[in-house]
């Protein structure tokens, strides 16, 4: 099994640019008969996103955005891309909105989120105000690698 690791610069808050990058390093990689390939931390928003996160506006945009790109990658081809994903529990539990998160696209389709549980002492992470470490650990399973199936 081929695996691709895209060195990627996104722009913060560059979206649509961002995605496209993805975008073309998966085309790339699939043409190259490449079955998984994985990205950047926080690509899909640029690093570090900081005061973009406190825009509810801007966090659907991702969303959105994450979601046409699944669709617009090849189909052969399973993607983990470095995004965010809301909360749902914070104005119950006083956690911070956000989760630094990865996503499976795969088939068109998120096809699961992870949430990062673990941040580094040092980094801009740590400090911010919006993101929340996520508290337990997931299986990745996909679809297209079907004797894939690892704790993420």
């Amino acid at each position: 099994m081929k695996i691709a690791i895209a060195q990627l610069n996104p722009t913060i808050g560059d979206l649509a640019g961002n995605a496209q990058k993805i975008l073309a390093a998966a085309q790339q990689a699939a043409a190259q008969g490449t079955r998984l390939m994985l990205t950047p931390e926080l690509v899909l928003c640029g690093y570090p996103p900081k005061d973009l996160l406190l825009k509810p506006s801007f966090v659907e945009a991702m969303a959105t955005t994450l979601a046409q790109l699944a669709a617009d990658l090849p189909p052969e081809l399973a993607v983990l891309v470095g995004t965010v994903e809301p909360n749902r529990r914070s104005l119950q539990t006083g956690e911070k909105p956000l989760f630094n998160s990865t996503a499976l696209l795969e088939g068109g389709n998120v096809q699961q989120i992870f949430t990062s549980a673990f941040f580094p002492p040092t980094t801009y992470l740590t400090k911010t105000a919006t993101l929340h470490r996520g508290k337990t650990a997931t299986f990745l399973c996909s679809n297209l690698l079907p004797l894939m199936c690892a704790l993420a």
